[in-house]
C-alpha cells in the first residue's frame, strides 16, 4: 500500500484536525475509485455539515448551468429534497438491516465521493460540449455509472452485500429520491 493511500485509510473522527484538507479530498477520491471503505469517514457533526453544504454547493452550481430551469431557488429545493429523501431511504434501509449505526458514515462517503465526481465533471464539462455539442449526454452518463458503482461499493460495505447489489440499491435509491424530488417541485 502506497504511503498516500496509507496515510488516506488512517483518517478518524478524534484525528481529523490534524489532517489537512487535501487528505480528505484525496479519501474521497479513493472512494470514488472504489479503493476505500465508508467506515473511515470522519463523522464529526461539522465534518458532516461541511460535506453536505459542499455538495449542495457544487451541485447547484452545475445545475445551473445544465439546466434549462434557471431558477436557483427551485434548483436548490430539488436538490436539497433529493439529499433529504436520499437520507431518509439509506437510514430506512440501514435500519431495516439493523445497521443504523452505519447510516452516518455512509451518507457522509456518498456525498462526498459525489462531490468528487460531480466536481471532475464540472472541470470538464467545457471539454465534453466541445467534443459532443451543447448537451454532453455521453459524458454524462459515463459520470453517472461513474457515480452509481462509487455509491455501489459504499453500500457494499454499508449493507454488508456483494458489488452488483450495492450498485442496484445505489440505483434504487437514487431513483426514488429523484422521483420524490422532482415530484415535490412539481406539486
Amino acid at each position: 500500500m502506497s504511503a498516500k493511500r496509507a496515510t488516506c485509510a488512517r483518517i478518524s473522527p478524534q484525528f481529523l484536525p490534524r489532517y489537512h484538507v487535501l487528505t480528505v479530498i484525496s479519501y474521497f477520491w479513493q472512494l470514488a475509485l472504489l479503493r476505500a471503505n465508508p467506515s473511515q469517514v470522519p463523522t464529526a457533526t461539522w465534518f458532516v455539515a461541511l460535506v453536505i453544504a459542499a455538495n449542495l454547493a457544487v451541485s447547484i452550481a452545475l445545475s445551473a448551468v445544465l439546466t434549462e430551469d434557471t431558477t436557483p431557488l427551485r434548483i436548490s429545493t430539488a436538490i436539497l429534497v433529493q439529499q433529504a429523501a436520499l437520507a431518509g431511504l439509506l437510514w430506512t434501509g440501514l435500519y431495516l438491516r439493523e445497521l443504523p449505526r452505519r447510516f452516518v458514515p455512509t451518507f457522509t462517503a456518498w456525498l462526498g465521493c459525489d462531490l468528487v465526481i460531480t466536481a471532475v465533471f464540472g472541470v470538464l464539462l467545457p471539454a465534453l460540449q466541445q467534443l459532443t455539442g451543447a448537451q454532453p449526454t455521453p459524458g454524462m452518463l459515463v459520470f453517472f455509472f461513474w457515480s452509481m458503482a462509487a455509491a455501489g461499493n459504499i453500500l457494499r460495505h454499508a449493507f454488508n452485500v456483494s458489488m452488483p447489489l450495492g450498485v442496484v440499491i445505489a440505483l434504487g435509491l437514487t431513483m426514488f429520491a429523484t422521483i420524490i424530488s422532482q415530484t415535490a417541485i412539481n406539486a
